[in-house]
């Protein structure tokens, strides 16, 4: 449930109501869409992983970025520098790292002034009414600096008791802090010696004061003892949430805030349990999400029938009984979405291959791809978002012909029956006869996607080598599936490479081979329909680069720059820019 909340965006409701978008399919049937801020459809990503530690406990580590900035943090000036002492008021609408009070309600949106909500309303036939009645009185609201703020709407209608700003902030205090501030000594329980915490999901608690760390803070990450608290507990007091010395961010805290762990109200409402949300740029955090898969394997052991259960007890690592569950169940423990299909680059005139390899790289059944449904315009990374090739192992139905394929069929897979034949014709023109040029069957999967197939070849220790495999697309609007291109041949030229293959699409033409096709010199006349000679009076470039730079895709000289720019803009890591 929380995976879909953050999915869909609907959890964060105080930075936007959502978009709502009718329209009707040909049958004349109304389809709804509501989008909210910050959803992850249309560019966004959830990854996360489960762990278990000692105590049986489960936590996961997840990382979410939306789509798009939502516009309360689009107007913000959200994509200033990351210099020391920058301030980013923006984030103190996403991440809290004070006890909840009236002020910080105000700032995560979860009480507003009621002309504020009902000029931000939003009802959908689908979402039902909401009653906004309890606007109209000023005894369901509460008075900050002259004005009156109530509970937001989605509260009101989801938490009955929650109906007053009085009740809501009692209650987020006792979820995040266990007990409020002292109103006589002005001071919160979680700064002050104590034999034990007082509860609360969002307090790290130093029970001999907030300098005499636990004995389990006192050793870092890698094991290795400190005198210091390796969370960095207690906190900065800071008057605006910024950019720290170190590189992190600094939230807004007070003096009786310097022990509390980040966090949202929103999710600690929806979803009471412990957090540490943190507002991230650099790519490290992935390696953090699985770093578990680098400190050794864990084992399972049944002890119905051991071997040798000496060896078995001393050799089996220690595993809580949820995980001893969960892996015995063989559930899965990490997940990510969308999916991103990585792609592997092999230039075959190296002939580094030989019998022992198997297959074909991506590149190569890009080459070959099925020129239909404007395939022939797609370039090597939007050809894999858009098209699934599956070795010929894959069950797919009985050969079909073109005249029986029904109009449904044909609008689901965006072809028709002249794209089809046109393009059994350029095969009987272009495949050459080792190729078995004849080779034009279409399939049909699950009766609903066309199946093209094609046979890649090679040379490989002088013995040809061949492989069938089958094209079609991805479903219209399945799972958004996302395409990256992991390694590339190692030298000098690999860069100019990866440049093209991002910008210019190509594919094998008769003797000519997709690297050729690649480095042509100028976008020639469509090949499909002319006679096959005038594939072969192309020019080509010697080298990637010279394609590069003929193409003006950058200015000569200026290639370092523009690499550790890419590398800059993306947050890689040094290991993945030396690649």
């Amino acid at each position: 449930a929380f995976i879909a909340r953050l999915r869909s965006g609907t959890i964060f409701r105080n930075l936007g109501r959502p978009i709502e978008t009718v329209t009707f399919d040909e049958e004349g049937y109304k389809k709804i869409e509501i989008k909210f801020p910050m959803t992850t459809q249309g560019g966004g990503y959830i990854i996360y992983s489960i762990e278990y530690q000692g105590r049986t406990l489960v936590h996961f580590h997840l990382v979410y970025r939306p789509a798009e900035l939502p516009p309360a943090i689009a107007d913000s000036d959200a994509s200033q520098g990351a210099e020391p002492d920058t301030p980013l008021p923006w984030i103190d609408c996403l991440v809290s790292g004070r006890i909840p009070s009236y002020d910080v309600l105000i700032d995560q949106g979860l009480i507003g002034t009621a002309e504020e909500f009902l000029a931000s309303s939003f009802v959908s036939a689908s979402q039902g009414m909401v009653n906004f009645a309890y606007l109209r009185d000023n005894e369901n609201s509460v008075l900050v600096n002259d004005k009156h703020y109530f509970v937001h709407p989605d509260i009101v209608q989801d938490f009955n008791t929650l109906s007053t700003p009085k009740a809501l902030c009692e209650f987020l205090v006792n979820l995040v802090a266990g007990e409020a501030i002292n109103t006589e000594t002005n001071t919160h329980w979680s700064v002050l010696p104590h034999a034990k915490p007082k509860g609360g999901l969002q307090i790290h608690s130093h029970k001999k004061g907030i300098d005499v760390p636990e004995k389990i803070c006192c050793v870092d990450k890698n094991g290795a003892p400190r005198t210091s608290c390796y969370r960095n507990f207690p906190q900065k007091i800071t008057d605006v949430t910024k950019v720290g010395d170190n590189g992190y961010v600094d939230y807004k805290r007070g003096p009786n805030d310097i022990m509390v762990v980040p966090h949202n109200l929103w999710i600690m409402l929806y979803f009471p349990m412990h957090q540490c949300l943190y507002v991230v740029s650099t790519s490290f955090h992935f390696g953090y999400l699985f770093k578990y898969k680098f400190k050794g394997s864990k084992t399972t052991a049944s002890l119905s029938s051991p071997e040798d259960e000496i060896a078995t007890f001393i050799n089996t690592k220690e595993t809580a009984s949820t995980e001893a569950f969960w892996r015995l169940n063989q559930w899965q423990n990490y997940y990510q979405e969308p999916i991103v299909e990585t792609l592997t680059v092999h230039d075959n005139r190296l002939g580094s291959r030989t019998s022992k390899d198997y297959g074909f790289s991506s590149l190569e059944k890009y080459f070959a791809r099925p020129i239909v449904a404007g395939s022939e315009h797609l370039t090597f990374q939007q050809f894999f978002e858009r098209w699934t090739v599956v070795p010929e192992r894959t069950v797919v139905s009985a050969p079909v012909n073109i005249n029986t394929l029904s109009s449904a069929v044909l609008q689901q897979n965006r072809m028709t029956k002249s794209e089809l034949r046109a393009y059994e014709s350029m095969l009987h023109r272009e495949l050459p006869t080792h190729c078995n040029r004849a080779l034009f069957r279409l399939f049909l999967l699950n009766d609903k996607r066309i199946v093209f197939t094609r046979r890649l070849h090679d040379t490989r220790d002088g013995v040809l080598y061949t492989a069938l495999y089958h094209y079609y697309i991805n479903k219209p609007k399945g799972d958004p599936h996302l395409a990256r291109i992991k390694t590339v041949p190692i030298g000098c030229v690999s860069w100019y490479l990866r440049i093209l293959l991002a910008n210019i699409p190509a594919r094998n033409i008769g003797s000519m081979n997709g690297h050729q096709h690649l480095c042509r010199q100028s976008e020639e006349d469509d090949p499909r329909y002319g006679p096959p000679q005038q594939t072969l009076r192309i020019a080509i470039h010697d080298s990637y680069e010279q394609a590069c730079l003929a193409r003006q895709l950058f200015s000569r000289g200026d290639e370092p720059k523009l690499a550790i720019q890419e590398a800059v803009d993306s947050h890689e890591t040094p290991s993945a820019i030396r690649s």
